[in-house]
């Protein structure tokens, strides 16, 4: 399973793999589950890749016999394989040669080998080597840059490195000539050491056709002899190394090892020239270079532990939680009205009042009175302004009218029946149907000079249903006083009133009373 996080985006392998199980190994499903469930609070460590490595490099002897002008040589191939995000263990074999000539002449004869120790009637004898080895080993890295208190995954690693190897070697010496020892009697010995080893170097063929001489001991392969072949020695290395990332597949490291090879017959000379056997034992320096090669399936397997900081999810749950679980807010809300005090606009409203998204009281007709106090929530604009407990002061009627202010008589006014308006919908604009019904109402109007006409519009629900109301029989007005030519004072403006919201009213009559009026709620004007 593949997840991504809220915030969006994949997560990476640093982060992620507690939420794949397909990077998580059977035997630590169970603790995969729990830590998914919340039952258990660290996550599984996930199932990542090895590592091959194919190194190769110098190989520097600390022999009694001086190495050759040019160090050794040494390669192989190992595979790595993380143990946790620190330590990880390696397995490797190595291939490695090395010469040596010495440039002081030697008059132990200890130090002979024996397959030719009779032919040298003569001393001095002049130690030389060539040794082969091989190998294997198996070892413990510690990392020591993959646990980052400011970054995230690093992209190198520094480590030092600890082992054992049954180090197998087989020393050969270039003793004879042929089948005549040399004559190192005429080499000169008070020259410089290099020309002394040149000097050495010449006069060998180069054949190394003679064991050499070996300490007996049951390590070697001939149980003990003392020119066996080749011999093992139980020995120990340590060393250090930088590894840098090429990519998400490859890697170079440079690594140096010493190793300590117990035994004082690597190079065929037992430093000692008195012949005794206690031996000062040979050891080995190596340098070399290592591309590293991540091996198994990216969907399946992380990069190696190494190449990982750990601390990568406390720090991701940290910045943004996915896993985390996390308590619910608890924010104070002094009046209990459901909007918290930072965003309360009047905080101190009475346990159970209405109230809108900013904490202010409700007042649903607009007429300064909150609904917690409104006796009557919908009052007619006709009924304004109101009394302490919202209820307005309606004006005495006459003729059946709900119009505004008071209305006196005034004379006779003839017209018996004059045309509604139709609107639809939520529009205020008059239709052509509606524009020729006015325009044959004006002519009635215009007939009879005595006469006020009441425009009523109705609509008293709630303050856009008053203000489309006003819309409506301003439209109407406005029309007859612009097209048609009649004076706007002739004209009664009455809106907000009980009725069909999608219907203008004209009546004649000879009241008096307003010819307009102020917006009631201009917010909500179209």
């Amino acid at each position: 399973m593949t997840t991504t996080s809220s915030t969006g985006g994949s997560m990476n392998d640093a982060q992620s793999y507690w939420a794949d199980s397909s990077k998580v190994s059977t035997k630590n499903m169970a603790q995969y589950n729990e830590f998914r469930n919340n039952q258990y609070p660290y996550p599984v460590k996930p199932r990542d890749m090895w590592q091959l490595g194919v190194t190769g490099g110098a190989l520097v002897p600390l022999f009694d016999v001086p190495n050759a002008t040019f160090p050794g040589w040494h390669a192989g191939l190992n595979l790595r394989k993380s143990l946790g995000y620190l330590v990880s263990v390696k397995f490797g074999a190595e291939y490695a040669e090395a010469k040596g000539y010495e440039y002081r002449p030697n008059t132990f004869t200890g130090n002979l080998p024996r397959a030719t120790a009779n032919q040298y009637g003569a001393l001095p004898w002049v130690p030389n080597y060539k040794m082969q080895a091989v190998i294997p080993s198996v070892e413990l890295m510690f990392s020591f840059s993959n646990i980052l208190f400011h970054k995230g995954n690093p992209k190198s690693n520094v480590y030092f490195t600890a082992g054992y190897t049954p180090f197998v070697y087989h020393t050969m010496v270039d003793a004879l000539n042929g089948n005549t020892p040399y004559n190192f009697n005429t080499v000169d010995f008070t020259q410089k050491r290099k020309d002394v080893q040149d000097q050495i170097k010449n006069m060998l063929d180069g054949d190394y056709e003679t064991d050499a001489k070996v300490r007996p001991r049951s390590q070697n392969f001939d149980n003990g002899g003392n020119d066996s072949k080749w011999q093992f020695r139980h020995s120990a290395f340590v060393g250090g190394g930088y590894e840098f990332k090429l990519g998400n597949r490859v890697s170079l490291g440079l690594e140096a090892k010493y190793y300590m090879l117990s035994d004082d017959y690597i190079d065929g000379k037992n430093l000692q020239g008195d012949g005794s056997l206690t031996p000062e034992n040979d050891n080995l320096i190596s340098g070399d270079i290592t591309f590293g090669f991540n091996l198994g399936n990216a969907s399946k397997r992380t990069q190696p532990l190494w190449f990982q900081n750990p601390l990568n999810y406390i720090y991701n749950e940290v910045n943004a939680p996915v896993h985390m679980k996390l308590p619910t807010p608890v924010l104070p809300d002094a009046d209990g009205d459901g909007v918290t005090d930072q965003f309360d606009q009047e905080p101190s409203t009475p346990a159970g009042a209405p109230v809108d998204s900013h904490g202010v009281a409700k007042d649903t007709d607009g007429d300064g009175v909150p609904d917690y106090k409104d006796k009557e929530l919908l009052t007619p604009q006709k009924c304004l302004p109101v009394d302490a407990d919202g209820i307005g002061q309606c004006p005495p009627t006459c003729c059946d009218s709900l119009a505004a202010g008071l209305l006196n008589p005034v004379g006779q006014c003839n017209i018996s029946s004059l045309p509604s308006v139709q609107f639809k919908g939520t529009s205020n604009t008059l239709s052509k149907a509606a524009q020729a019904s006015l325009a044959s109402a004006a002519q009635m109007i215009q007939n009879s000079p005595t006469c006020k006409i009441r425009v009523t519009g109705h609509g008293a629900s709630d303050k856009r249903a008053q203000q489309r109301s006003w819309d409506r029989v301003n439209a109407v007005i406005q029309y007859m006083v612009n097209q048609q030519g009649i004076s706007e004072s002739r004209f009664i403006f009455v809106y907000g009133t009980e009725g069909d919201a999608n219907v203008v009213d004209m009546e004649g009559t000879t009241e008096e009373g307003p010819n307009s009026a102020p917006a009631p709620h201009p917010q909500y004007q179209k």
